[in-house]
């Protein structure tokens, strides 16, 4: 089923990727860029889309987004965290040094209105998972709430309780604080609402909204729509443990987390630096690694066990005790 899932989303991507991102090809047909936002790490897993998505960047119109809400100021912050970035790689001090002010400052008006004494109160999953994963709290504060995200995600009985703006961060959120249990079985829930209850209904794309059918058998919404697929990303990059430690996959991290039901998983991402295969497995109390890094490459090794070593190009094995992963 989760083989399936990531073919839906495959052609999800595929109906969409047209000239422009657009969020689906039978309804709104439009370049949302809330969507693409979101689901941008997930096709660069599956694909190349870097001509495409050079070519749809270059399109913008320019707009200052004000912060408002909860969601727009966090996402203001998290662009103008970027935009420092992108600034002190190309060395213009100035324009870091005003972007690194202005995103302290978002951070500090975030705390102010959305938190309240460093505790998010609320009980939807978003306004826990959006200041965790846009790193808006630390230390103690983030460890408090990511446990209460966990509580909720349990209590909820393993159910997704998000949108599109937070449901692709839901499971790596929990798996970096040390949940990839809780998020394996939110991956696997089968029961409405969750990304495999589409699969089990037949689908063989991506739905917009997670209910998808009524009882009378009529759909809502659109049956064809990426945004939620943007999951996947997690299968590479926490299930199979696939990411990179610098562009271009130049250096490559491997730190597999395994959870849930699942016993075995492979992944393949074709990096622009050559193939890059993870494949676990898990026998009782031993976990098996089988890692392949093109060559001139180099690879950390991060074992469940805590334990790590180095690869520079090749094949490499591991065979290490099992135990839950500590937090990341």
């Amino acid at each position: 089923m989760v083989n399936q899932l990531v073919s839906n989303v495959k052609w999800s991507q595929k109906s969409n990727f047209v000239d422009i991102p657009t969020d689906c090809p039978t309804r709104e047909r439009v370049g949302w860029t809330a969507d693409i936002s979101v689901f941008a790490e997930t096709a660069c897993y599956l694909t190349h889309p870097r001509q495409f998505l050079t070519k749809w960047l270059q399109d913008y119109m320019k707009a200052m987004i004000y912060p408002d809400t909860e969601v727009t100021t966090a996402w203001f912050f998290k662009t103008t965290t970027q935009l420092a970035e992108m600034a002190a790689i190309l060395g213009h001090e100035k324009d870091y040094q005003k972007f690194h002010a202005l995103s302290c400052k978002l951070k500090e008006v975030y705390k102010h209105h959305f938190l309240k004494k460093d505790r998010v109160a609320s009980k939807r999953q978003c306004k826990y998972v959006r200041p965790l994963s846009m790193h808006l709290v630390d230390g103690t504060a983030a460890e408090t709430i990511a446990a209460k995200l966990n509580e909720i995600c349990i209590a909820g009985e393993y159910k997704i309780g998000t949108r599109f703006l937070t449901t692709w961060q839901v499971l790596q959120v929990l798996t970096d604080y040390g949940y990839a249990d809780t998020a394996y079985r939110m991956l696997e829930n089968t029961k409405q609402p969750g990304w495999l209850y589409a699969v089990s209904k037949g689908a063989t794309t991506v739905w917009e909204n997670w209910e998808g059918i009524t009882k009378k058998g009529e759909p809502v919404d659109s049956h064809n729509h990426y945004a939620p697929g943007a999951v996947v990303a997690w299968l590479f990059s926490h299930c199979a443990g696939i990411r990179p430690l610098k562009p271009g996959f130049e250096e490559v991290l491997i730190r597999p987390f395994s959870g849930g039901s699942l016993t075995f998983a492979r992944a393949e991402y074709e990096s622009c630096k050559g193939t890059i295969v993870s494949e676990w497995k898990r026998d009782g109390d031993v976990f098996m690694l089988q890692v392949e890094i093109p060559d001139g490459v180099h690879a950390r090794i991060e074992l469940p066990d805590e334990s790590h070593d180095e690869l520079f190009g090749g094949k490499g094995e591991w065979s290490v005790p099992f135990r839950s992963p500590a937090i990341s």
